[in-house]
């Protein structure tokens, strides 16, 4: 796994690389910020259509072998237990999807912050809103 992560960053890094070497320093960033999106969508789509298909094994009951084991069995403590009710289930199921993308928005957002911050944008905007804010509080005296 960990080879398929230093493989996919660096084919990701390869044209944005390129291109700022070639003079398009614009380009290679929203090449970047593209690639950075697909990225994550590529690695969330198939870690949730998993967790689908395994949610849905535990319903019907393909772990109950498992969850006889002794409890000091490895594969009887990480194996999951059925949900009462389908209801039930498909409430825990939605609760660990929305889970999963407020996580994935959550480090979207810190990537994005942590870039306008490098830039300076964040503070150039910030001082510009407090700057406005400060006048338009003074001008309504």
């Amino acid at each position: 796994m960990c080879t398929f992560f230093i493989m996919s960053g660096y084919l990701c890094a390869i044209k944005p690389l390129s291109l700022i070497r070639a003079g398009n320093p614009d380009e290679a960033r929203t090449l970047i910020a593209r690639k950075a999106f697909r990225r994550y969508l590529c690695l969330g789509i198939p870690a949730t259509v998993a967790t689908i298909i395994s949610w849905l094994m535990t319903q019907i009951g393909a772990f109950k072998l498992s969850t006889s084991l002794p409890p000091w069995i490895w594969l009887h403590f990480h194996s999951g237990y059925a949900s009462p009710t389908w209801g039930a289930a498909f409430k825990e199921l939605r609760h660990a999807i929305v889970q999963f993308i407020c996580f994935a928005l959550l480090k979207v957002s810190c990537i994005l912050l942590r870039m306008m911050v490098k830039r300076g944008v964040l503070e150039e905007t910030i001082t510009r809103g407090f700057n406005g804010l400060w006048q338009s509080l003074y001008m309504a005296r």
